[in-house]
């Protein structure tokens, strides 16, 4: 608690005088009015779509108090509006193209603290010679430069039409052209070094946390512009005032054609080395509703493009030959008067899964370091099916939401693996596995709000979770042998593992509005878990019957199962835990700047039922933790965030039980009931210069982390038989530290040349207990790393030519306290070019990229290499463009492969994994798009 004490009273100096000087200038000026702000939506009379235009504040003499563009948010269009805090009477005027212009009178009336007033919805209405009209260029051609990016305070604009892409492309190609923006294999986006929270589609959930869905499937044609911009949250939006930090969203929005129509696109394609791929796409759209749904089938594994900044890293490869089947449906509608809406998402994936690996690892121990090394084969099966439901009604401020979750796997694994000292063999050791598995989860809540007309608001949550992982049948195989006895063991063991859960919560809570646009959130939950674990084991070894000599066979009779029941390592538990959970939060939220204090206090109360041959117990725990946070944000061209919080993590209660799990006689683990909870203390900044003229953007941040009473595992080790005893134990002196930046702009004045760099440096301090030899100690191994990450990239866009040269540098550094440590220097580095060029007399689009990707320093003098990686791609589209044509080539020089590699306190370990081999592919794509009928 002294440590928390004094986080607090450090930080808390430097976030007031940030609060205090965003507030404006010093005491000596005029103090300002009061103000109130005042919303309103705007809507077509007729058919209630979201409106684009502008609106305008006047007083009732018609003075201009402000006037600026609609903003939206989904299918809606409003306005807010600081106003003095009086009563008083306003104009408001509202002006879109096509649309006749609208005045509305609305009288302010001041009530209590009220800080947020309603204006009655404004409908207006279309110009009676302007419906529908239809606008034709009769082949004009508009020539310029397009601006890629633009900044409206804090938001940022990309033109999708001032980049270069070849037809056929989708959404991801897009993304990854854009100035500033990193797009990660898994889907993660970064925009000038923060994260994306999800993806939107014209403001609204799109499959909302699976980015790779509109990524891949949503073509870039019908895409207008990009925002990116901090979105308030659901509960916020509700609220109708900021009570939650706002997420960070990447809004893609469709041109205007396709605001109402539909669209289909497919693709379908074969290639060498048995490679096979096919895509469809389709997406309805009107005012009120939405509806799409996908398919893909492939076995190539992939997703990135020739053509692309040199992300073909043999690092990021994708691990092992996987063949997926990925289905889903997404449907999003609301009434007319925009009373309800509903959400419905479905989604359904198979996967077939062929991965080999390999892996050499070095455990550093002050007694000669030990070696060891493993492959392992495994072919998985899996079946996954999602759907979730959430309707919101807004005339009574509700909220429900629902999801189910089915999950099922098999697989089997081979794996051989062996342990040395220095060069003397020590043991080895031979694995068969077979597994089972099947989940089902349901989750269902709901959210209801009540305003007040004094600015209040009263809240209510509730929330319930149940799973069952059940059965989940595990067999495994196991010869062992130990070279210093020359003895050999072979056991065959069967896991019956199911367990079940719920969880229930219920949570009320107050917003009280203070002056000067400050709230005060106080809240209750109480929320109780319930988890029953049942982990069986079965010594099948030690039947007589030949039958179980074999891998996959369950005892049948009652007298078998007896005989192979192993009691000391068979657990059954139930876990009891209560939360009571009281929540402070005082915020204020302007325009200019957000600051948040949250101060929540937790007491939880844990009931171990423990079962097992050699205890039988009841064990309890009871806890308070307390774990406040403060976040300071600014925005404007230069946003700037700062934040810290403080978490404890309390070690798992069944880990803590005095027993000893002697299931596998080379890793033996022994409990230690005196853990105390980690205490993790984390601080980060980010600061963003934008250049409005030029489009260019300055980004510097930092990230600090400190681990108190970090949970180390002390590690004895047998040097007979290769065995390993663990004992977790608290350790202190954990940290880490980093750095980053970079920058984006455009070099001439037609902005056709643009430079882009970033880096960051990250030193951290790992320390674990040092391994030990045949007696146990509490010696600590601490490793010093440090990790450099440099990326520069130059690319020129002009017409139909779009062309980058790239390089990248990581640097890992690497020192350690114990005695045989060797200081670890690791380097990759990167270096090449890609190119996309249409040539318009064939009309055909060309597309490659070659990069030189090395690797030094490694311990493994096979990993220190030098892949020339090649791609290419070449594209015509036909019929107007629904047809394209598509060849593309990966890996030409057959150069690729997967390599994996870290370091901690214990020990450093280098990985590898099979890939998919070189291919070639040829694939047609078909594209329709319907524009919406006249009325």
């Amino acid at each position: 608690m002294n440590t928390i004490c004094k986080w607090i009273i450090l930080l808390a100096p430097v976030f007031c005088a940030l609060t205090a000087g965003a507030q404006g200038a010093g005491k000596e000026k005029a103090k300002k009015e009061k103000t109130v702000e005042i919303h309103g939506e705007v809507y077509d009379s007729f058919t209630k779509a979201r409106m684009y235009g502008k609106f305008c504040i006047m007083t009732a003499d018609s003075t201009v108090i402000t006037e600026d563009s609609l903003s939206g948010y989904k299918t809606n269009s409003f306005y807010i509006v600081d106003v003095p805090k009086r009563d008083d009477k306003y104009i408001i005027r509202i002006e879109s193209d096509g649309y006749e212009t609208s005045y509305t009178d609305y009288e302010l009336k001041i009530t209590g603290r009220k800080q947020q007033y309603i204006v009655p919805t404004i409908l207006i209405k279309r110009k009676a010679d302007d419906i529908f009209k239809d606008v034709e260029l009769g082949g004009v051609v508009v020539t310029g430069t397009k601006v890629q990016v633009a900044y409206k305070g804090d938001t940022i604009v990309y033109d999708a039409s001032a980049f270069n892409l070849p037809e056929g492309s989708m959404l991801d190609a897009l993304v990854r052209q854009l100035p500033g923006a990193e797009l990660k294999d898994n889907g993660d986006i970064y925009i000038n070094g923060e994260k994306i929270d999800y993806l939107t589609l014209n403001g609204k959930d799109f499959f909302k946390g699976k980015n790779k869905i509109m990524l891949e499937n949503l073509p870039y044609f019908t895409v207008k512009d990009i925002k990116v911009y901090h979105k308030s949250t659901e509960m916020s939006d509700m609220l109708g005032r900021e009570v939650e930090e706002k997420e960070f969203v990447m809004d893609v929005r469709l041109k205007r054609e396709y605001a109402r129509g539909s669209i289909v696109n497919a693709e379908g394609g074969m290639g060498t080395e048995d490679r096979y791929m096919s895509r469809a796409f389709g997406l309805y759209y009107d005012d009120h509703t939405r509806i799409s749904a996908f398919g893909n089938i492939n076995n190539v594994n992939e997703d990135r493009k020739p053509g692309n900044d040199g992300d073909w890293t043999p690092s990021g490869r994708t691990q092992g030959l996987l063949a997926t089947k990925y289905t889903g449906v997404h449907l999003q509608t609301e009434d007319k008067e925009k009373r309800v809406e509903e959400t419905f998402d479905a989604t359904v994936r198979w996967t077939d899964g062929d991965n080999v690996s390999g892996q050499q690892s070095e455990t550093f121990a002050a007694d000669g370091n030990i070696n060891k090394w493993n492959q392992n084969v495994r072919r998985s099966k899996d079946f996954s099916f999602y759907t979730g439901n959430k309707i919101h009604f807004r005339k009574i401020n509700l909220r429900t939401y629902m999801t189910m979750n089915y999950f099922s796997s098999n697989y089997n694994n081979e794996r051989v693996d062996s342990t040395k000292r220095g060069a003397t063999l020590v043991n080895s050791r031979h694995n068969l596995y077979r597994s089972e598995n099947k989940y089902l989860s349901f989750t269902w809540g709901v959210f209801w709000y009540k305003p007040f007309n004094n600015g209040d608001s009263f809240f209510a949550n509730f929330y319930g979770n149940y799973y069952r992982n059940q059965p989940t049948d595990r067999f495994d195989m196991e010869a062992t042998k130990y070279d210093a006895t020359g003895e050999e063991q072979l056991k065959n063991r069967y896991f019956d593992s199911r367990d079940n859960y719920y969880r229930y919560s219920f949570e009320m809570g107050y917003i009280y509005a203070l002056p000067d646009k400050w709230d005060l959130e106080a809240s209750v939950t109480f929320t109780q878990d319930r988890k029953t674990d049942n982990n069986l084991l079965y010594r099948l070894d030690r039947l007589d019957s030949e039958i179980y000599d074999h891998l996959g066979i369950i005892p049948v009779s009652e007298e078998d199962r007896l005989l192979a029941f192993d009691t000391e390592n068979s657990v059954k538990n139930i876990l009891l835990t209560r939360n009571y959970y009281l929540n402070l939060q005082l915020q204020k939220y302007t325009e200019k700047y957000n600051i948040r204090f949250t101060l929540p206090l937790s007491h939880i109360s844990e009931k171990l039922d423990y079962m097992q041959s050699t205890l039988d117990t009841v064990a309890t725990r009871n806890k308070m933790l307390f774990q406040p946070s403060i976040l300071y944000k600014r925005f404007g061209n230069t946003p700037i965030t700062l934040r810290y919080s403080l978490s404890v993590k309390q070690p798992d209660l069944k880990r803590m039980m005095p027993v000893v799990d002697t299931s596998d006689e080379l890793s033996l683990y022994i409990s230690n009931p005196d853990l105390k909870s980690t205490i993790n203390h984390k601080g980060s900044g980010l600061i963003t210069f934008k250049n409005l003229k030029t489009g260019g953007s300055t980004f510097a941040g930092f990230d600090i982390g400190v681990s108190q009473r970090f949970i180390g595992r002390r590690t004895t080790y047998n040097s007979t038989t290769g065995a390993y005893v663990y004992k977790d134990g608290n350790v202190d002196g954990n940290w880490n530290a980093s750095v980053k930046g970079g920058t984006d702009m455009p070099v001439d004045k037609a902005k056709r040349l643009r430079f882009g760099i970033d880096g960051s440096v990250k030193y951290e301090r790992s320390v674990d207990f040092a391994v030990s030899y045949d007696e146990a100690n509490n010696v600590l191994s601490k490793v010093d790393n440090v990790y450099t990450r440099l990326n520069t990239k130059l690319t020129y866009r002009f017409k139909t030519l779009s062309a980058g040269i790239v390089g990248k540098l990581t640097v890992r550094h690497s020192t350690g306290n114990i005695d045989n440590f060797e200081t670890i220097d690791v380097f990759d580095y990167q270096f090449g070019g890609n190119l996309q060029y249409t040539i318009s007399v064939i009309k055909l689009n060309v597309s490659t990229d070659m990069n030189m990707f090395s690797r030094r320093g490694y311990a493994s003098s096979t990993m220190n290499t030098d892949d020339l990686i090649w791609n290419a791609q070449i594209s015509r589209s036909f019929m107007k463009g629904r047809i394209m044509a598509k060849l593309s080539a990966f890996d030409i020089l057959h150069q690729l492969s997967n390599v994996r590699y870290t370091v901690n306190a214990q020990g450093r370990t280098e990985r590898w994994y099979n890939s998919i081999p070189r291919y070639v592919m040829l694939s047609l794509a078909y594209s329709f798009k319907q524009k919406p009928n006249k009325k």
